[in-house]
């Protein structure tokens, strides 16, 4: 399985209407998507920008649940860190 990142290489990008990220290889092609839209763990209300740190992880802004989700470079949902009030 790929690892997440963005890069010309191989990448994330987000599908906000499908509340969903999509991660493509190196050729474009589809590897996997994971996300949907929800209140429960990983599941996004108004999705927003996404981010890889450089460990591999990938951050999904969501304003609707006014909080980062974190997933691991596999797609598995870690947390999510809440915005300050």
């Amino acid at each position: 399985m790929a690892k997440l990142s963005v890069s010309a290489a191989s990448g994330g990008t987000r599908e906000a209407a499908f509340h969903r990220i999509i991660v493509v290889g190196a050729d474009g092609g589809f590897q996997r998507a994971f996300g949907r839209e929800g209140d429960g763990p990983g599941e996004f209300r108004s999705p927003g920008g996404i981010a890889v740190m450089p460990d591999g992880r990938g951050v999904m802004g969501d304003l609707g649940h006014r909080g980062h989700h974190i997933f691991g470079a596999d797609g598995e949902f870690e947390r999510m860190v809440r915005m300050a009030p």
